[in-house]
């Protein structure tokens, strides 16, 4: 269950051939299913759970595989952004008199990436995850290309973008260096500032 919210829309996200209110309808089911699995996951979640893929598991405390950290703000926040995207994609129906056919795919994509970044518990793979976003947010920022507004915005927001991913990979080099691990609930302990539980 935890991986669907992600699976769905990347399926969903090929380009079709087909008319246009068809490919809207598709992407409005799809990104409404993807809420309903995130309400469901934040309303059957206490506390923080993982998900780990392909059967990878923290060997002696230390964590090799990818994970999904379940947990009440990363299900909501998720939740969230899926809700919004239904919203949006029931506004474009009406706003864009023509699109083609790769604009629900890349918002379905986009919706992807979205959810992989609340949902993933390792700061790379919330970087790879961002990257996802960024490209789909990149084509969706030039949509127009006829038009000179939109690629000027494209171009400014790549290259801001690029700038921060830049800053990001080397805020995560640097945790690496000082604490040997990726994985959230790995590195937490050795933060500066991390309340560590009282010994008896």
């Amino acid at each position: 269950m935890p991986s669907l919210p992600v699976v769905v829309p990347l399926l969903a996200a090929r380009p079709l051939a087909g008319h246009r209110r068809v490919l809207d309808l598709v992407a409005v089911i799809t990104s409404a299913a993807v809420a309903v699995m995130l309400g469901v996951l934040l309303f059957r979640t206490d506390h923080s759970a993982s998900y780990w893929f392909a059967g990878f598991h923290p060997v002696d405390g230390i964590a090799v595989g990818i994970d999904f950290t379940i947990g009440p703000l990363s299900a909501g926040l998720a939740c969230l952004g899926a809700v919004l995207m239904t919203a949006a994609m029931v506004f474009s129906w009406r706003y864009f008199a023509h699109v083609g056919t790769y604009f629900q795919a890349l918002m379905l994509t986009f919706l992807a990436g979205m959810t992989g970044f609340c949902l993933t518990g390792d700061v790379f793979d919330m970087f790879v995850w961002f990257e996802l976003m960024g490209v789909s947010a990149y084509a969706l920022t030039a949509y127009r290309p006829e038009e000179r507004g939109p690629i000027q915005g494209a171009l400014n927001f790549a290259i801001t973008n690029s700038v921060g991913a830049y800053l990001s990979v080397t805020g995560i080099a640097l945790i690496y260096a000082r604490t040997g691990a990726l994985n959230m609930a790995q590195i937490a302990p050795g933060c500066p500032g991390t309340r560590r539980p009282a010994s008896s």
